[in-house]
């Protein structure tokens, strides 16, 4: 059995329900599709993961949402939680953590497809927003450290952990909710500690996190990303 949870909401969606649920639980959960995620690990990079949820628009209650706010569900946090029949909710899996990207209404108006994605959705953003050939921006350390405040700066130094020092044009701004800060720490003591790698870069201009954090960092040191169940 499946259970639908939306951030923010006090209804769940099911297609049979748990013992013990937290939410009020409605069986209109029809169909999911995806769950899956391709690593490629000689370049670094991991395909963003993604499911298509299908939820039966039962007395048009989801149109009804959708009629006072367009934007009800958009980039809404989603998690999918999986067990077996007569489980208790609170020992049910949590298998996959996304953000709403897309809803379309099925063919026949029964029901809506909604599109979640992982948060590497979120790494086709652009860094180093302001950087030129006049004013190039330059970054310099461990490559580790050098990920993590792409990741995560804010331009206000601080804000959102020790990681975040870059100008925000610079950075992505991610929570470190959504960042395992301490296992990539781990790994920079275990497999680049110190001084034993260190890059720099002059970026000249603008360019997608994604195709620099792949190709220039992780690439190089040999690893590629992985995102858990909780995103």
């Amino acid at each position: 059995m499946y259970l639908i949870h939306f951030d923010g909401e006090a209804t769940d969606y099911c297609n049979h329900k748990p013992d013990s649920a937290t939410n009020t639980l409605k069986q209109y959960l029809v169909d999911i599709t995806g769950l899956s995620q391709t690593i490629t690990p000689e370049e670094g990079k991991a395909s963003i993961g993604g499911v298509k949820i299908t939820i039966l628009d039962y007395n048009d209650e989801f149109t009804a949402l959708l009629a006072t706010d367009t934007y009800f569900f958009h980039r809404r946090k989603t998690t999918i939680k999986a067990g077996y029949l007569g489980m208790a909710e609170a020992n049910m899996l949590t298998i996959f953590t996304g953000w709403i990207t897309g809803m379309a209404l099925t063919s026949d108006g029964t029901a809506f497809v909604l599109d979640v994605t992982d948060p590497q959705k979120w790494l086709q953003r652009k860094i180093f927003r302001n950087a030129t050939e006049d004013t190039p921006v330059t970054v310099s350390g461990n490559p580790i450290n050098i990920l993590l405040s792409i990741l995560m700066s804010t331009g206000t130094p601080g804000t959102n952990g020790t990681h975040d020092y870059l100008e925000s044009e610079n950075g992505l701004g991610l929570s470190s909710d959504f960042i395992n800060v301490s296992e990539l720490e781990t790994i920079r003591g275990r497999y680049y500690p110190g001084g034993s790698i260190y890059m720099k870069f002059s970026i000249t201009d603008k360019v997608t996190a994604s195709d620099f954090i792949y190709t220039e960092i992780l690439k190089v040191i040999n690893a590629y990303p992985k995102i858990d169940g909780q995103g």
